[in-house]
Formats: structure tokens, sequence, C-alpha cells
């Protein structure tokens, strides 16, 4: 999941392209992504091995409510204050994931069938759907249900592959709904798969044989950094514009 928590920052900060556009852009692209890692995954089985459907459909169900809250935040909100809040999201994220327990020897013995684990998989979904909407990263959120019920890499990996897939079709459906995935958009994010896809076969390969628990921390320290630069940048975005009306108020 982490293209999106890296690249939605880094269009921001180094392109000034703005959470309203780069979000239907991130998640146009990785929803290409998503649909190769799940091909994979079904052919080797690995879909089939992991079960939680049920699960899976609860965090479904409440992403159906959660993206449509996200996309009308994109909208409503100024681009200084998106970039805002997904600056103290990632830095918060970063931080989290630099000191949280990575053990995973042994799952938490959830019996995810049950209707608390499903109730309690619910507002997951409907978190994780409104960051999916409103900055298209609904990855992090899942990652915390699967860090508190101890899933093992490749559990987490195929979960977050079967969930990410109907919450970017939905975000997608929406974005254009909206007017917010013209056909630039669409020619942009088509132009950009090779790249993307020639990336990930890189960042997989440095993966296996690098150590894994050290990986982790460098891109969780990129993803704290990257959110600094972008609560700079709106501070500076936000100073600007208070700014501007005070003068304006003042020569009126």
């Amino acid at each position: 999941f982490g293209d999106a928590v890296v690249a939605v920052p880094l269009l921001a900060v180094l392109f000034h392209v703005e959470t309203l556009r780069a979000a239907p852009l991130v998640s146009f692209v990785t929803f290409f992504l998503t649909c190769t890692n799940a091909a994979v995954d079904t052919a080797q089985g690995v879909q089939q091995k992991t079960g939680r459907w049920l699960t899976t459909a609860a965090m479904v169900g409440g992403a159906a409510v959660g993206v449509p809250l996200g996309v009308d935040a994109l909208q409503s909100l100024e681009p200084y204050a998106i970039r805002g809040f997904v600056g103290a999201f990632l830095v918060g994220y970063g931080a989290w994931d630099l000191w949280r327990d990575k053990e995973t020897s042994g799952e938490a013995g959830v019996d995810e069938a049950s209707a608390g684990a499903l109730a309690e998989a619910v507002p997951y979904g409907v978190a994780a759907g409104f960051l999916g909407g409103a900055i298209a990263e609904p990855g992090p959120v899942a990652v915390v249900l699967s860090n508190k019920r101890r899933w093992s890499p490749p559990t987490t990996r195929a979960m977050l592959v079967r969930f990410f897939i109907p919450v970017q079709i939905l975000a997608l459906t929406k974005f254009r709904a909206a007017g917010l995935l013209p056909p630039e958009t669409v020619a942009q994010g088509l132009a950009a798969l090779p790249g993307v896809f020639l990336a990930a076969v890189v960042g997989t390969a440095i993966n296996r044989v690098v150590d894994e628990a050290a990986f982790a921390d460098v891109v969780a320290g990129i993803v704290a950094s990257l959110g600094v630069l972008c609560l700079a940048t709106a501070y500076g975005d936000f100073a600007e514009v208070t700014a501007a009306a005070s003068s304006s108020i003042i020569l009126s």
C-alpha cells in the first residue's frame, strides 16, 4: 500500500499537484497494481489459503460509507488544509510504524467469523474508505487492524489486496461522478504505468535482499519526513492566504 503514502505527498511538495488532482491520479494507477497483485495471489492460491472473507466483507461494507465522505471532504476543503491533514497523518503513521510491535509470530487468536470481530472491522473499513476517498490512502488503517490481530505478512498482504480493489473501484467511480477523473488524468495515469510497474519490480527485488525490518523502518522514516514537508508547505500557504485576506480587509 506504500505507493500512495509516498506518491501523494511527493506530487504535492515536488510538483505542486494538490491532493484534489493527485488522489484520483494515484487511485487510478494503484488500481492496476492491485489487480496485478490479486491475479498473482489467486494464481498461486494465496487468496484461497488466507480465508477471512467475512472480515473483508465487513471492512468493504464500512468503506462503502467512508469513501463518499472522503471524496466530499476532498472537494470541500482548501488545498492547504488537505495537505496539512495529509502531513499530520503521515507523521503520525510514520512514527507509529517505527515504534509499533512488528512481531507477528502467532496471530492474536481472534475468531474472525464472530459477530464481535466482524463488528470491530466495520469502523476500520469506514476510516480506511474515508482516507481512500480523501487522499487515496486506505492502507494504513487496514494495517493497524492487521497489527492488532497480529496477522502474518502474507495474510496482511492478501487482505490488503482484496480490500483495496473494491475501495479503489468505489473511489474511482465517485471521482468520475464528481468530475475529478477527466481524460487528461486518465492519460497521465496510463503514461505512468510502465514506469510504475518497473519501479515495483525493482522495489520487490530490493526488498528480498535487504533486512525486512530495517527496510520497513527506512520507509517509515521517509513517510514521516514527507509528512513534515507537507505540514511545512501547508503552513506556508495558510500564512500566505491569511496575510492576503488581512491585507484585503485593511485596504477595504
